[in-house]
């Protein structure tokens, strides 16, 4: 056995919350002595149950407030983006220079887009969020992307409607091109908010 395995050896004290518990790890901020069965991980190391109780960084306290308030205005975000997305997508439809919904060019246009759109989302949650990090935001993420996509979806369904001769429908979004773009844009936008 080496001279620092004694040493370590040497050093173990009873945990003062688990009785009977031998440990040489302390707390992260005070110093306290704890044991595997007491500390509290913590984004910065582990902590006695007493620091971990006060409460991390500002950026990983999100409130149920806060989450409503970023629920709305990004909720409001993700549709006005979907609807400015289909308006672009179907202009450019109604320009016929991308040869059909089967074209390569038409194919990557829209992947393209539903990733941008995506990403546009996220940046805006993060400016409402404060950059703040948390499992609940990253979820919420989730939700507003696909918030942009059905909004998105349903707004080149009106302009269909609205101008038949366009001949816009939702299968100039839904296919599998789109559905890639949005993939990316949704695993990225809901990384942006991942607690370190």
């Amino acid at each position: 056995m080496s001279e620092n395995a004694t040493e370590l050896e040497l050093n173990m004290t009873e945990c003062p919350r688990d009785q009977g518990v031998e440990t040489n790890l302390r707390c992260g901020q005070c110093g306290d002595l704890i044991c595997p069965r007491c500390m509290v991980y913590a984004p910065v190391g582990s902590k006695c149950p007493d620091c971990a109780s006060i409460g991390g960084p500002a950026i990983f306290k999100v409130t149920q407030s806060d989450i409503i308030r970023i629920g709305i205005l990004g909720g409001l975000t993700a549709v006005g983006i979907g609807a400015i997305a289909a308006v672009i997508l179907a202009a450019l439809w109604s320009l016929d220079i991308l040869e059909g919904t089967n074209s390569s060019i038409w194919l990557i246009v829209v992947g393209v887009a539903q990733f941008a759109g995506v990403m546009g989302v996220a940046q805006i949650m993060q400016a409402i969020s404060g950059r703040k990090y948390a499992n609940s935001l990253r979820i919420l993420a989730g939700a507003l992307a696909l918030l942009f996509y059905v909004s998105e979806v349903m707004a080149v369904e009106m302009i269909g409607q609205i101008f038949p001769t366009l001949l816009v429908g939702a299968g100039i979004l839904v296919h599998l091109p789109a559905l890639i773009g949005f993939g990316f844009g949704t695993y990225y936008a809901m990384q942006r908010f991942k607690p370190m």
